[in-house]
C-alpha cells in the first residue's frame, strides 16, 4: 500500500507542476510540454520521480485537459481514483 501512496503522491505532484508551468508560462491545453520543461534544475521539480515499485512513468507530450493526468505509471494499481483538484 505505500509503495501505491508514493506513486500516487508523485503523480499528484507532477500534475500540479504542470499546472504551475502552464499558468506561469500561459500554455493551453494541447500546447507541447515535456518532461524537461517541469522536472531538472531550477524547474518546478529538481528531481524526477520514479515509481517505488519499479514501475515505469509514461510522461504526456502536451498540457492535458484538466480531467487527464500527465504521468501515468505501468504498475496497475497504481492509477488515481480521481485527480479532481490536482
Amino acid at each position: 500500500g505505500s509503495d501505491r501512496a508514493k506513486c500516487i503522491l508523485n503523480i499528484a505532484t507532477v500534475q500540479k507542476a504542470v499546472r504551475s508551468y502552464q499558468n506561469l508560462y500561459e500554455k493551453n491545453i494541447g500546447d507541447a510540454l515535456v518532461k524537461g520543461d517541469v522536472t531538472g534544475s531550477g524547474k518546478m521539480i529538481e528531481t524526477e520521480p520514479t515509481c517505488p515499485a519499479s514501475g515505469t512513468y509514461t510522461w504526456g507530450t502536451t498540457v492535458p485537459a484538466a480531467s487527464t493526468a500527465y504521468l501515468s505509471c505501468s504498475v496497475a494499481d497504481h492509477v488515481p481514483s480521481s485527480i479532481a483538484g490536482w
